[in-house]
């Protein structure tokens, strides 16, 4: 018996953010929506989900944050 990734992880709300150009995914990291994020998504309770080197082993995805709850 093997668990797929999804089966391994927990279950969060998340979303995936794009900009207002429509960029997503790749070079997401670069833009102005996401340095917005990384200076105030904690405020609203989000964090980063698969920040570098994260302890889920999942690739790097800067578009996608998760709500923390407290």
């Amino acid at each position: 018996y093997t668990l797929s990734l999804h089966d391994a992880l927990p279950i969060w709300q998340a979303i995936d953010f794009m900009t207002e150009d429509g960029i997503k995914g790749v070079g997401f990291e670069k833009t102005e929506e996401y340095k917005w994020l990384k200076e105030n998504a904690a405020r609203f309770g989000f964090i980063e989900s698969y920040p570098l080197n994260n302890e889920f082993d999942v690739m790097y995805e800067p578009w996608h944050w998760r709500h923390q709850d407290k």
